[in-house]
């Protein structure tokens, strides 16, 4: 069955009885969805090894043992392919990756592509808790009637609790690898994360020409700037000869292909797929925002169903909502809720909830939303600090040393900060030693290897708050600078 049947099919049972209403993925009963897998079954996870694929994309390779299977055949033990991953300190993260964790049990729908890969359906994978075996009942009777409430832990979306106020004890917020959120730091400094748009004109929706298709991009990117402290910049159109999930630049930008020509989407009925991709580290690469640590999200993107290959976007609404949503996922936010069932009425009406309705709202976003993209992306923005280093230079003799502090980027560089309340900003200096060994001595300005200062230029091109250095002497080689055993005094401001 190929991709255009799977879609087409999950769209035309709109309207059935025990409905699910689709956001990430269209609309289409469970009971769709479990008759166009070709295996369903109860798996134990022995292992999930993530690697770095010929595409240059991360995927995890997840090792399964069969505990029972409810529909077709496959061997005692198999390997299935999911999205996303870390491998070293790189991490890509997209809406439809799939947490699971090794020695955990799941109930989980599987598809074989023509290359005899086997991938499972990331919006319908349920942790096989011992406490809850009507779910496995459900499955045995091939997913007919309606399945059991699930739990929370039962989610399998890869995120982070937040613990928002909006929606006390919700499950997931932020997309995640290593229990830290990501986020872009662009809009830190007021200025507007650039983005690409990829189009082929005939893969759109309806009526819709490429330049509706680019004001229809900057009305969803709208939707989430209304709200937050994000900016968007359109850099242009571009063919980008790839899917965009491939594209792992770490230029921060956001690139969004409105078709999806080279089969990056592959579950039933999902009509887009949203991401990025950080670095794990110790540090809060993306800076504290109150007390909430991130990791800096270094690229998004998104992938749409094309439009020749869904039912679904015959309608622009749905079309406007999937791409808002997507766009979401790229900023770093995660499914509100993957629950069919979902019972709190504000976990389901999110936009960033799995599913859309038919003739949704289009590009708008809600309560639930709002809170969450202002937990990353505030509107006041709290105080925050980045580290900055640079290199001090001395000279052969010390007499020639640079010590005049005139050259930018020779022992002297430029501090910028904003402030998005237009408060008067102020710097100050505090100096921290950083001595290896005894004896212990208090911080000092003129510590060991020299003295920083700070000048401020009030007007004119060059003006700013300026950090300078002046060395006390000539450096070994291998003594101050070696930046595996920093001996150099360091600046905080």
């Amino acid at each position: 069955m190929d991709k255009l049947l799977l879609v087409a099919l999950a769209s035309a049972l709109i309207g059935a009885p025990q409905m699910m209403q689709a956001g990430c993925i269209s609309p289409a009963s469970e009971a769709s969805v479990f008759d166009g897998s070709q295996v369903v079954g109860r798996f134990k996870v022995l292992s999930a090894q993530p690697f770095t694929a010929a595409d240059q994309t991360i995927q995890t390779r997840v090792k399964l043992k069969v505990l029972e299977r409810f529909k077709g055949d496959v061997p005692a033990e198999m390997e299935i392919l999911t999205a996303g991953g870390t491998v070293g300190n790189k991490s890509d993260i997209r809406s439809d990756s799939i947490s699971l964790v090794p020695g955990e049990s799941y109930i989980l729908l599987l598809q074989e592509t023509a290359k005899g890969v086997w991938s499972a359906h990331p919006h319908h994978a349920f942790r096989a808790r011992d406490n809850q075996p009507d779910v496995a009942k459900f499955f045995r009777a091939r997913a007919r009637g309606i399945r059991p409430k699930l739990v929370a832990a039962e989610q399998t979306s890869v995120g982070t609790d937040q613990g928002a106020a909006i929606v006390p004890g919700s499950v997931v917020g932020y997309n995640s690898a290593n229990g830290d959120p990501t986020r872009f730091t662009t809009c830190d400094a007021d200025e507007a994360i650039p983005y690409l748009i990829d189009i082929d004109p005939n893969q759109l929706p309806p009526g819709m020409t490429q330049s509706s298709a680019i004001s229809t991009v900057a009305e969803c990117l709208a939707a989430w700037s209304a709200s937050s402290s994000l900016k968007f910049r359109f850099e242009g159109l571009q063919s980008f000869g790839v899917a965009a999930n491939t594209i792992t630049t770490q230029d921060r930008r956001l690139r969004i292909q409105l078709h999806d020509n080279y089969n990056a989407i592959n579950s039933i009925g999902t009509q887009g797929i949203g991401g990025g991709g950080f670095s794990v580290s110790s540090n809060f690469t993306g800076g504290k925002l109150g007390t909430q640590g991130f990791q800096e999200r270094l690229y998004g993107y998104v992938v749409m169903e094309s439009a020749a290959n869904t039912l679904f976007f015959n309608v622009l609404a749905n079309f406007k909502r999937v791409l808002t949503h997507e766009i979401g996922h790229a900023l770093g936010l995660a499914h509100s809720s993957e629950d069919a069932l979902e019972l709190d009425p504000t976990l389901k009406g999110a936009t960033m909830y799995y599913v859309a309705p038919f003739n949704s709202a289009g590009a708008t976003i809600q309560p639930y939303d709002v809170g969450r993209i202002q937990l990353g992306y505030p509107v006041n923005t709290p105080p925050s600090s980045v580290d900055r280093t640079f290199t001090a230079v001395t000279a052969a003799s010390y007499a020639t040393a640079p010590l005049n502090n005139t050259v930018l980027g020779v022992n002297r560089i430029r501090l910028l900060s904003y402030d998005r309340q237009g408060t008067a900003l102020t710097a100050s200096l505090v100096v921290r030693a950083a001595i290896i060994g005894p004896p212990a001595v208090p911080p000092s300005p003129t510590i060991y290897n020299g003295t920083f200062t700070l000048d401020v230029v009030p007007t004119g091109a060059t003006a700013g708050v300026y950090l300078n250095y002046r060395p006390k002497g000539n450096y070994k080689d291998s003594d101050p600078l070696d930046p595996v055993n920093p001996k150099l005094t360091d600046a905080q401001i």
